[in-house]
């Protein structure tokens, strides 16, 4: 399959899963195709793959409840991640992306590839602690993958007046995503319930 016909293939899927924001579309359009291959292999019935491809539409899904929230989405903070992916689709989105990482090798390895792509706007420590960007707080978005009973409300200091807070609640043996802003008013997104260990990209 050529690359354009990999593109092509990628942007119906999404919009037949509901992403249908136009920015969000376009920025994914502009990440090199081959990026999704393994979505769209012979094996596309496979359970791994599947899961990759509903935890990328999962992750769009925020950044679209998010640009109807608010137009302008400046500064972003996304919790530990497994690939870069979405750090990318979100800087082309967003004006700065903050992240954390414990492996240095992974952060170079991220860095080369934002270099090739001319990507200047994402910041990332080393660290497994996300208040390590308390400085340069407030933030727009907070994006949070990891289980949790009860609102995360230390989080809700890094939150902007209008921020939102993106996060997963435990809810049995899966996990629900959750939207809150600084009032604490809370929302369950109409996302289906999934298994966190799934996830490959955060």
């Amino acid at each position: 399959m050529k690359n354009k016909e990999i593109l092509i293939k990628i942007l119906l899927m999404l919009r037949s899963n509901g992403i249908y924001n136009e920015e969000i579309l376009f920025s994914v359009e502009k990440l090199p195709p081959h990026y999704y291959k393994n979505l769209l292999g012979s094996n596309y019935n496979n359970n791994n793959e599947q899961n990759y491809f509903d935890e990328l539409v999962r992750l769009l899904k925020i950044l679209q409840y998010a640009l109807a929230h608010r137009k302008k989405i400046n500064n972003v903070l996304i919790s530990n991640f497994k690939l870069g992916w979405y750090l990318i689709i979100s800087s082309l989105i967003a004006k700065r992306i903050y992240s954390i990482c414990s492996d240095k090798k992974q952060i170079n390895d991220l860095e080369k590839i934002y270099k090739f792509l001319k990507i200047t706007n994402i910041y990332i420590k080393k660290s497994c602690n996300f208040f390590d960007w308390k400085k340069v707080a407030p933030f727009d978005l907070v994006v949070l993958f990891k289980k949790y009973n009860t609102i995360p409300d230390n989080c809700l200091n890094l939150l902007d007046k209008d921020g939102l807070l993106f996060f997963t609640k435990e809810n049995k043996n899966k996990v629900s995503i959750m939207k809150c802003n600084k009032n604490k008013n809370l929302e369950k997104l109409n996302i289906n319930d999934f298994l966190l260990e799934e996830n490959k990209i955060l």
